[in-house]
Parts: structure tokens; sequence; C-alpha cells
């Protein structure tokens, strides 16, 4: 009997993990499909001229991205073959990346043309990343330490500075994995 009480418990278990899978797939797959529609409707929109209707271009490319394109992006992105699917990426990278529109690429912005200044820029991110993590753990594992030393009773504001420098250290941890993705934005082929 323990037995089949076994059998029908992996059996209902391999049912169960199937049906999830198959579940993810579809729901994959609708959103795929969502996105293509999503395409379409731009391309409708857009025409052969953004600025045509630009206002309604704006409004729908801002449900994918929240850079801020020109007529001659939006045209691009809906226009070369395999470059509506890095737009997601594009958007994130602002600070780093712009379009190449003559050669159908995306490029390094003209802050960060040469690879001395994109080390630098690096650099920058990294250390105000590490120095803000490290200050920020510093003051919450030693907020007793440095309130006594201050001879302050401020032991919750040692804790709130050491959280917020935490927070401020993991925007600049994001912002490096930013500037990670758009080298290899740069570097992807758009077909």
């Amino acid at each position: 009997m323990e037995a089949i009480k076994l059998l029908m418990l992996v059996f209902g278990s391999v049912i169960s993990i199937a049906f999830t899978l198959h579940k993810l797939k579809l729901g994959g797959f609708s959103f795929e499909v969502k996105k293509y529609d999503h395409f379409e409707r731009l391309q409708v929109i857009c025409g052969s001229n953004a600025s045509n209707n630009l206002v309604n271009l704006r409004v729908a490319f801002r449900c994918i991205t929240t850079r801020e394109l020109t007529p001659t992006e939006m045209e691009w992105f809906l226009y070369t073959p395999g470059a509506y699917k890095f737009l997601r990426r594009y958007g994130k990278s602002q600070r780093f990346t712009s379009i190449d529109i003559a050669n159908n690429r995306f490029i390094w912005n003209k802050k960060l043309e040469t690879k001395k200044l994109r080390l630098i820029e690096l650099t920058q991110i990294l250390a105000v990343y590490t120095s803000t993590g490290t200050l920020g753990l510093l003051c919450i594992s030693n907020a007793d330490s440095i309130s006594s030393f201050l001879e302050l009773k401020l032991l919750y504001g040692t804790y709130a500075m050491g959280i917020l420098l935490s927070i401020i250290s993991l925007f600049f941890l994001y912002l490096s994995l930013v500037y990670q993705d758009s080298g290899y934005l740069i570097k992807d082929k758009l077909s």
C-alpha cells in the first residue's frame, strides 16, 4: 500500500511539473505575440515618417523604454532588421550608448569614445560602489562604536546612514552592470 502511495505521489509530481512548464512556455509565447503585435502597431502609426504621429509614437515607445527617442531613432528601430529586439537594452544604457544610423549599429556616446575614457568612467563607478558599500556596512555593523566614539546618541541615525549608503552602493552596482551590458550591446549584431 505504501508503494502505491509513493508511486501516486511521484506520478502527481511529474504531472504537476509538466503542467507548470507547459504553462510557463505558453506564457512566454503569448508575451512574444504581444510584443510582435505592439511592433506591428508601431509600424502602422509610424508610417513612412515618424514626425507625422510623433505624440502617439512617443507614448507607444514609452511602454517599452524610458529613453526619449528622436523620430529618426524611432524609424531606425522599426525598419532596421533586428534592431527592435534591442530597444529595451538601448533605453537602459542611455548614459553610455547611442546609435550610428548610417552604419546600423550601436556605438559608445561621445564622452566614452576612447578606451581610456571608458576605463575612467568604469573606475569612477566602481570606486563609488566600493566606498559607499564599505562605509554602509561599517556603519551598520559598528553603529554602537561609532555613536560612542562621536559621543552622540545617534545609534538609529548611524543605522540609517549605513542603510542609505548601502542603497547608494546598490545603485552604482546596477550602473556598473548597465555599463557592462552596454559593451555587449555594442558588440551584438542586429540581425
